[in-house]
């Protein structure tokens, strides 16, 4: 006779009644996404914006450094954003998203880690880099091509 106790039945069927977590709300349209973006965008732009400004004044030693500037703020600031935004501190949501009402997360629900916000940015950095349209129309026909959700 062995000293395992079999699982309690109770149990068990406790486990069976409950469903297994879902995700929390529909996914975003393409339409709400592109806004979202723009306004990301635009909001990225008014420092490299202002740097580039700057690069056409008198002084050389200004316009080096606000050319410096520029390119930092061009290449990291973005990376920045989106990162700690989708990241836990910003729970998904960059300032467009926010406005528009939608958020980044996991399929199950979950907020995205600091890791997987930097890849998930790092990507569309590359593709930026080599545009491919078709990756940037491709939720116009799947809706799970990128877990943009509705804020519940």
């Amino acid at each position: 006779m062995s000293d395992f106790t079999p699982y309690p039945r109770d149990a068990a069927s406790r486990e069976e009644a409950v469903a297994p977590p879902e995700a929390a709300g529909d996914y975003a349209g393409w339409g709400r996404r592109g806004g979202a973006l723009i306004v990301d965008n635009l909001l990225l732009l008014v420092p490299v914006g202002v740097c580039f400004a700057l690069v056409f004044a008198p002084n050389d030693a200004v316009a080096g450094v606000s050319l410096l500037l520029a390119l930092v703020f061009w290449l990291l600031l973005p990376f920045v954003y989106f990162t700690v935004l989708h990241g836990r501190l910003g729970g998904g949501q960059t300032l467009g998203k926010r406005l528009v009402k939608i958020r980044v997360q996991h399929a199950e629900g979950r907020t995205l880690d600091y890791g997987s916000a930097f890849g998930r940015y790092a990507m569309t950095f590359v593709f930026g880099l080599f545009p491919l349209i078709l990756d940037y129309l491709f939720p116009l026909w799947t809706r799970e091509s990128n877990p943009c959700t509705t804020k519940s």
